[in-house]
């Protein structure tokens, strides 16, 4: 059987060490992810210098039912994803260096940094959700893609090159599951969260509008997709290829999503709640 996720264990030492508060403990627990998911979300579009740009990422995070909807389901998955995504989405454009997003030519060691930064953060996730690894590949491979498509592919081989040291990282964080990981002679049982690759009963309509819950709020979801629009309608030079890549993260998130809801795979994977996460953090970026 799988271990316990090490954070749980951390967070039952911490409310002794409190006393006992273990209810403070959990309330940490839910909105503690919901916290750094929105930090992140303010910190996607830093590098334009565009304070309305921010402002208008952390309000559509916070205004999309992903959080709320996991806290309602207690979904530990969704809420992990929450949090990580920005992150995730912000610091692989740091490394790829395309603009907004630029760095010196040759800049070794602020690529390493970021992707120190980044592994680390995959890995305190990895600590109390095991799953959350699946979104490293979703958010790397999507950016890369839209860059593609873009035909504006600059960073794509440091973003390749970043990849193995976010995730060699990101295991020795987590090191207790990485070990769980070899002893189970690497099963995937690890990522599915104990799903088989069963069908389920999630459509494609809800998951993009992110109803992982009982209390979304749809109509303002169906507002922030038409406004998601306008960067490829109307964005001219790097606006229009950030609005890409945002873009190419999102389908690549729900399709793998659907991909899993369908059954149409031989193995499971994780909480659709955890699939869709990159797909809302770059909803909230375009």
């Amino acid at each position: 059987a799988a271990a316990v996720p090490t954070g749980y264990g951390l967070a039952g030492i911490t409310a002794w060490l409190l006393g006992g508060s273990s209810g403070f403990v959990r309330t940490w627990l839910v909105l503690g992810p919901v916290f750094v998911g929105l930090v992140g979300a303010w910190r996607l579009l830093a590098a334009t210098g565009s304070r309305r740009a921010q402002i208008a990422a952390l309000v559509g995070y916070a205004a999309l039912p992903l959080a709320w909807g996991s806290i309602a389901a207690a979904s530990m998955p969704g809420l992990i994803g929450f949090a990580l995504s920005p992150w995730l989405l912000a610091g692989a454009f740091r490394i790829q260096g395309s603009a907004p997003h630029l760095v010196a030519t040759g800049a070794v060691r602020g690529i390493v940094r970021s992707s120190i930064g980044l592994g680390t953060a995959v890995g305190l996730g990895i600590i109390f959700e095991p799953t959350a690894s699946l979104i490293v590949p979703i958010v790397f491979a999507g950016v890369l893609v839209g860059s593609l498509i873009a035909v504006h592919p600059v960073g794509a081989h440091r973003l390749v090159g970043a990849a193995p040291l976010v995730v060699l990282v990101g295991a020795l964080v987590s090191l207790p599951q990485t070990i769980d990981l070899v002893g189970s002679n690497f099963s995937w049982d690890v990522f599915a969260g104990g799903r088989t690759g069963s069908a389920s009963t999630v459509s494609l309509q809800e998951l993009t509008r992110f109803s992982v819950g009982p209390d979304a709020t749809e109509p303002l979801v169906w507002l922030l997709g038409v406004s998601c629009l306008v960067p490829l309608l109307l964005g001219r030079s790097w606006r229009f290829d950030l609005g890409v890549r945002l873009w190419t993260v999102a389908l690549s998130s729900w399709g793998v999503a659907l991909v899993a809801s369908r059954g149409l795979l031989d193995f499971g994977l994780a909480d659709p709640a955890l699939l869709i996460a990159p797909a809302a953090a770059a909803v909230a970026g375009l």
